[in-house]
Formats: structure tokens, sequence, C-alpha cells
């Protein structure tokens, strides 16, 4: 009879947590401020390349992110990102990968979270291959538009170097 009683309560507890749980997709545009690159890291050319810069470079990016969570548990994410820096006089195309871990709360419409994002930005440029280590604490913010779509935005700064990252989104999420 007792084993009978843990079995049931087993199967009782079970189902409530997969219930709640979701899958979420999202499209944006980020605008990320990268540390300036001195030189192309593995150069394929005899091109000279550009002087060395200071500060951040501007990289304009499209998001596709998918996910998985449990509301009020951590939820994981991953980023490919497409874009290319704007403020070159020739575009560099630069490609970001990245996983994330985080946990969010809703209050009504509103939804808030914080992540630990990190992975690797890839630029093509004067010949070589340049790769940058991405680190960075994040917030995030959605407005619910419906029980399954919300707009938000996202903020992060990096650990690893002198940069930080912005951008909108478009959300939605299945049950």
């Amino acid at each position: 009879m007792r084993a009978r009683s843990l079995a049931s309560l087993a199967l009782l507890a079970a189902p409530t947590a997969r219930a709640d749980s979701y899958v979420f997709d999202s499209v944006g545009f980020d605008v990320w401020h990268l540390a300036a690159p001195d030189h192309a890291v593995l150069p394929r050319t005899t091109t000279r390349p550009p002087p060395p810069t200071s500060g951040t470079d501007p990289i304009a990016t499209l998001d596709e992110r998918i996910g998985v969570g449990i509301p009020d548990m951590p939820y994981a994410a991953l980023d490919v990102e497409l874009g290319a820096f704007t403020a070159r006089p020739s575009p560099v195309e630069v490609t970001l990968a990245l996983a994330s871990i985080g946990m969010q709360h809703r209050f009504g419409l509103v939804t808030v979270a914080g992540e630990l994002a990190g992975g690797i930005a890839v630029s093509s440029e004067f010949g070589g291959i340049r790769d940058q280590l991405v680190l960075e604490p994040r917030a995030r913010i959605d407005l619910a538009i419906t029980d399954s779509v919300a707009i938000g935005g996202v903020f992060g700064i990096s650990v690893v170097g002198d940069g930080w990252m912005a951008g909108i989104a478009v959300t939605s999420s299945r049950r």
C-alpha cells in the first residue's frame, strides 16, 4: 500500500512540472560595441592591416534565439547573430554564436530576466579571421502583447573586454 501511495504522489507531481515548461523563439535586432581590433589574427594575404584603433567598434546584427524553460526556474537559450561592423569603410561580416542561462519572473504583462551569456564573435577582415570571446551578464524585459507573443529589450556589459550590447526583439512562446 505504501509503495502505491509513493508512486501516486510521483505521478501527480511530474505532470505539473512538465505542463508549465515552455519553448520560446525570438527574432531581434542588436547593436554590439566590441573592443576594436588592432589587426586580423590569421592573415591570409600580404594586405597591410588597418592602423590600431581604440575604444569599441559598433556592429549591427539580426538575432535568432531559441530556448526552453520553466516559469520562475532557470531557462537556457541559444543565439545565432549575423551582421556587420557599421563604422568601416567596407562591409565586414560578423557572426556571433552564444549560449545563455538565466532566471525570469512575470509580473502581470511584464517579464523581467537576468542571464549570463557566453560565446564567440567571428569576423573576416583584411584577408584574416578574427575571433573574440563574449561573456556578459544581461538584463531583459518583455511586455506581453498576447498570451504567446511579447516585445522586449536586452542590455549586456562585457566582462572580458571593453564592450556592451543592446537590442530589441519579438518573442513567441509555446507551452
